[in-house]
């Protein structure tokens, strides 16, 4: 966000601040639609009810769906963050601006008007997704461990036993790894 300098005249730093304003908004709305439609088209593949789909699909199908599930909460969260970081910025410059200006309210009444009431600034809606997620991965987790409890010879299980994290790796000695 580029921020308009205290020290312009308040007509033209009011304008530019304005314009990045409609600049956060207006990315945060394209974000938030892109992730609202990749997680309805997962909806509308699987199913809304997690208990349901997580018995009507095989290993593959239920790695595949937290793969994407695990990727759109991410996108979600740092979405969320970016709403937080820059209300945070618009107040910090209002306060500056308040500060530099003597006898100056402006901070309280532009965050009021202007930051709070858009979806980036107090999105509630974001919250709520990463909890459906979070539900269906659960769900999703647990049926995992199900199937590999009751299967013998899950392969799943043995292929993660050859498995090795390179956090894991670098801790061996030398002579090991020789």
């Amino acid at each position: 966000m580029a921020r308009p300098s205290p020290n312009s005249p308040p007509t033209e730093f009011f304008f530019a601040l304005d314009r990045n304003h409609e600049n956060v908004d207006s990315f945060y709305n394209k974000k938030f639609a892109e992730a609202h439609r990749r997680l309805k088209l997962l909806q509308d593949r699987y199913g809304r009810s997690p208990d349901v789909v997580a018995a009507d699909l095989d290993d593959h199908e239920v790695e595949e769906l937290m793969g994407a599930l695990l990727e759109l909460r991410n996108q979600l969260r740092n979405l969320q963050w970016f709403g937080e970081i820059n209300r945070r910025g618009f107040v910090k410059i209002t306060k500056k601006l308040d500060k530099r200006v003597s006898h100056s309210t402006t901070q309280h009444r532009y965050i009021t008007t202007k930051v709070d009431p858009k979806p980036f600034a107090k999105d509630i809606t974001i919250a709520r997704l990463v909890n459906e997620i979070n539900k269906w991965l659960s769900v999703l987790g647990d049926s995992q461990n199900i199937d590999d409890g009751m299967s013998d010879g899950s392969t799943r299980s043995v292929r993660s036993l050859g498995r090795v994290t390179a956090k894991a790796m670098m801790s061996l000695p030398q002579a090991t790894l020789d």
